[in-house]
């Protein structure tokens, strides 16, 4: 059978009635009146005609007034709000300023009175949803507690002992956390959770590229200096006239009187007597006159043959584009694997 209450109370007890709230010590309740420190006193418990004084019905509405207030709260799931003139066990759960705390440590004005949110190792903050194993990045975080692998939240000065860096040492527990400094995360399947790989940067040893270079028509000043073949058509044959040349000079034959000569290109060949009919010898010479060009002598050829040749140079090429065969055989090393990056330093989230 379930223990839960069977009646709630509907409201406080004499809420619109008339109540007294008990004070904390006989003196400030007066004689005959209900207490903290006391309850009724003794002379309550005195028969009135005996000088007792009954109980005051304020002082029962106002205890009433004060249990049932706290039971309406509880009923609506209320938690009472932290109080520095408490004292705190382990366990207990307060509110403060809107946010839920569980005690880990005694405290109180019996001992020394801690605020909730002022220190993790006294009071932990419950409200926070995130489930033990969770590993989140975190902004502005400092270090502190144990090891100094604590993480000191942004407007906080104590270490949460709730998470630890992943840095890849001890969990608290006798196991060991992950180890993210300076890696990317990487989703898997829970059962391959934990492996590890990559590089930082990219090793190829080898690298073939083929291909071809697209085409480009070449310019004139980008033609490599060069020459071309050619020929003329036959023309010209042409003949002279003696023109006005002339060859002058005398022909001679009997020299009676001894004046005959030579001229220009002709000269006398040789000289001699001659015979008459009779066999005589005459007094008249005989002489013989020759020619030789190559003697100096004047005169010219009347001009002719003054004409034109038609050179023919052959064409080639049609000013296609044409392309480059692309090979190449190399090795990358060391060349960054990274995109563009921002670090956070990565916490998990231990069992309570």
């Amino acid at each position: 059978m379930s223990n839960y209450p069977k009646f709630q109370i509907p409201g406080v007890v004499a809420a619109s009635g008339e109540y007294t709230i008990p004070p904390l010590t006989p003196t400030e309740a007066g004689t005959g009146r209900l207490s903290v420190q006391e309850g009724w006193g003794p002379v309550n418990a005195v028969p009135i005609e005996q000088g007792g004084i009954p109980p005051h019905k304020a002082d029962f509405n106002g205890v009433l007034f004060l249990l049932s207030q706290f039971a309406v709260w509880f009923q609506q799931g209320g938690i009472m709000n932290y109080s520095a003139l408490l004292d705190y066990e382990v366990g207990n759960e307060v509110m403060q300023n809107g946010t839920k705390y569980r005690c880990v440590q005694p405290n109180g004005p019996h001992s020394t009175a801690v605020a909730p949110g002022t220190n993790r190792a006294v009071w932990k903050n419950i409200d926070i949803t995130v489930p033990a194993g969770a590993v989140v990045p975190f902004y502005n975080v400092t270090l502190g507690g144990t090891d100094n692998r604590n993480p000191i939240f942004w407007g906080s000065t104590q270490a949460d002992v709730g998470w630890v860096l992943c840095d890849g040492g001890s969990d608290g527990s006798g196991g060991t956390v992950p180890n993210l400094v300076g890696k990317f995360v990487k989703g898997s399947l829970p059962k391959n959770a934990g492996t590890t790989g990559g590089a930082a940067t990219i090793e190829i040893p080898s690298l073939s590229v083929n291909g071809t270079i697209g085409g480009t028509a070449l310019t004139v000043a980008q033609l490599p200096a060069h020459s071309h073949g050619a020929s003329t058509g036959g023309a010209g044959d042409h003949t002279h006239s003696k023109g006005s040349m002339n060859i002058t000079g005398t022909f001679g034959g009997w020299d009676c009187q001894g004046g005959l000569d030579g001229g220009g290109a002709f000269y006398v060949e040789s000289y001699g007597n001659w015979k008459d009919a009779g066999g005589s010898f005459k007094d008249d010479v005989l002489r013989r006159v020759g020619f030789n060009a190559a003697n100096s002598w004047t005169g010219t050829t009347s001009t002719n043959g003054n004409h034109t040749h038609t050179v023919s140079v052959g064409n080639t090429g049609s000013g296609q584009t044409h392309t480059h065969p692309l090979n190449a055989n190399v090795s990358i090393s060391g060349v960054t694997n990274e995109p563009p990056f921002y670090t956070l330093a990565y916490f998990l989230r231990l069992p309570e």
